[in-house]
């Protein structure tokens, strides 16, 4: 409401002041952090290559007389802002400080919702064209129509051999005959086999850890889906959900049990439940730690978060 707009601003600057004098959760902080370090490091540019993602993403500096490497090389700042972090210095309360309270460069603006601007535009579309038409004569007029027929022949016609020559194509004798092998290193712990992918993944370690679940009943594979949810979404012995979700946002980049299942060169079948997490090496230990207390201390008999589930 109009009334409460007077409210907004000195309550933002309220809360400023209350973060940079009180402190920002730690936790939060951590969090925050690991979540920009993932993002930094996965570079998952989607669809977007990411050689062209690097290039826009120099360009931040590098139009303004920069170092263009500067937006790209992070680990150096990264690790000296987690040793500021670690020795206690409060950096983001300084900054709270510095850019935002005491900084006097503030302009405040309030926009307002038009309903009906958008009439008004279309409107004036309108009569520009109805004046625009009004100047022409029969000669223009029909200049017009001629010169739409033409474009659209232009954009209808199929372009010629030569100008479709101009165009990079990929041919079957460019493509590999072979696929690419993934490293892989085996070894045994204790009982348990070790596949190591040894591949660049700036820094960041995948982990897999696959249960076989050939030695279930047949009859009880249909619920392996509620079981992995139940895992991650009933808490721990020592966590309810919302804190383990919490921590595990702080410390990884994820952890997600599913499942595979796949047909056998020998023709039978591989089914596995996977826990799958992805953390910086710093974070690793933390990880297993989070992974360990989900396979043994899952509160399974919490029927009632089950039933919500199943619901």
């Amino acid at each position: 409401a109009d009334a409460d707009l007077a409210k907004v601003e000195p309550m933002i600057l309220d809360n400023l002041k209350a973060l940079a004098e009180g402190g920002i959760d730690p936790l939060q902080i951590e969090a925050s952090l690991n979540t920009i370090e993932f993002a930094l490091r996965e570079n998952n540019t989607g669809s977007l290559p990411r050689g062209i993602s690097l290039m826009l993403r120099s360009m931040r500096t590098w139009l303004h007389g920069h170092d263009p490497l500067t937006p790209l090389a992070f680990e150096e700042a990264i690790t000296s802002l987690k040793q500021d972090l670690a020795a206690g210095r409060p950096i983001f309360e300084d900054m709270i400080k510095t850019l935002l309270l005491e900084n006097k460069h503030r302009t405040t603006v309030i926009l307002t919702a038009d309903p009906g601007q958008g009439q008004r535009e279309a409107r004036q579309e309108e009569e520009r064209l109805a004046e625009h038409r009004a100047e022409l004569d029969h000669a223009g007029i029909e200049a017009a129509i001629e010169e739409t027929r033409e474009l659209k022949t232009l954009q209808e016609a199929i372009d010629p051999p030569e100008a479709l020559a101009k165009l990079p194509a990929l041919h079957l004798a460019d493509l590999p005959r072979e696929g690419k092998v993934i490293p892989t290193e085996e070894e045994r712990v204790a009982e348990t086999r070790v596949l190591t992918h040894d591949l660049a993944t700036n820094g960041i370690l995948y982990l897999d850890l696959a249960f076989d679940m050939s030695v279930l009943p047949a009859d009880l594979l249909p619920y392996m889906p509620i079981f992995s949810r139940a895992l991650l979404q009933t808490g721990t012995k020592d966590q309810d959900f919302v804190s383990l979700s919490q921590r595990i946002g702080r410390s990884t980049g994820g952890i997600a049990p599913g499942q595979i299942i796949s047909s056998r060169v020998d023709g039978g079948t591989a089914a596995y439940l996977i826990v799958r997490g992805k953390a910086v090496p710093d974070k690793v230990s933390e990880m297993l730690a989070i992974m360990a207390d989900i396979i043994h201390t899952a509160l399974l008999d919490n029927h009632e978060r089950i039933k919500q589930m199943v619901l």
